[in-house]
């Protein structure tokens, strides 16, 4: 059965963002960095005919405004923030407000995502019985996909150990979960390695600007 999905992407102020990446680059390029994935997480997104539309929320007035040009429906949290969790809440509160049926919850620092994954995503919460969850993990256990039918049926846990904790929300109520296991989902860019594998891991960078911009950074280093 067709349900109305829309991605929702919480966005750190880039210039408080990738702080892990502090010996390595500067604030400035810090923040070049957070804005180009975010940038490829939401190009890669358009690609997905399942998805009614993406919601960007961030207290940050750049990141907005990038958002509304990528064609974004947009949520600011406060200029101070609110925290990753009610962020999100925020985001699912306003895809609901739009029509949306089921939500998908994304980082914007997981720029190897590809559209494949993000459909195959999408499919495997649209065959289960509601309420459902499907969870994707990060490396360290993390939580990098969160789709989920509404009204919103746990608790969000963000944050470190977060997997383990949305699937204990889930089936705490009984919920359909599945969890999605995906290469280009799982790595986030938060430290040097990480660097090192998505530079390695993409040969061209297959049009993605974060790729491109850490080439030009690390040229040698690590390709």
């Amino acid at each position: 059965m067709k349900q109305i999905v829309y991605a929702v992407i919480p966005v750190k102020d880039p210039c408080e963002s990738k702080t892990r990446l502090s010996n390595v680059l500067s604030l400035d390029a810090r923040k070049k960095l957070t804005l180009f994935m975010f940038e490829d997480v939401i190009s890669t997104l358009k690609y997905s005919k399942l998805l009614a539309g993406i919601v960007v929320i961030s207290s940050s007035l750049e990141v907005l405004d990038l958002g509304r040009k990528l064609g974004c429906e947009t949520v600011r949290e406060g200029a101070r923030g609110v925290g990753l969790n009610k962020a999100v809440e925020l985001g699912v509160k306003h895809s609901g407000k739009l029509g949306a049926e089921a939500v998908l919850i994304l980082p914007a620092d997981i720029p190897m995502i590809n559209p494949e994954d993000v459909d195959k995503l999408l499919l495997t919460g649209l065959s289960l019985k509601k309420p459902y969850v499907v969870i994707s993990p990060s490396e360290d256990k993390g939580t990098n996909a969160l789709m989920l039918s509404l009204p919103t049926p746990i608790t969000f846990r963000f944050g470190p150990n977060s997997y383990t904790l949305h699937l204990y929300e889930a089936e705490k109520i009984r919920s359909s979960v599945a969890v999605f296991y995906s290469k280009s989902i799982m790595l986030d860019v938060d430290g040097e390695k990480d660097i090192s594998f998505f530079l390695k891991e993409l040969k061209n960078g297959r049009g993605r600007k974060s790729w491109l911009y850490l080439k030009e950074i690390y040229e040698g280093r690590y390709t």
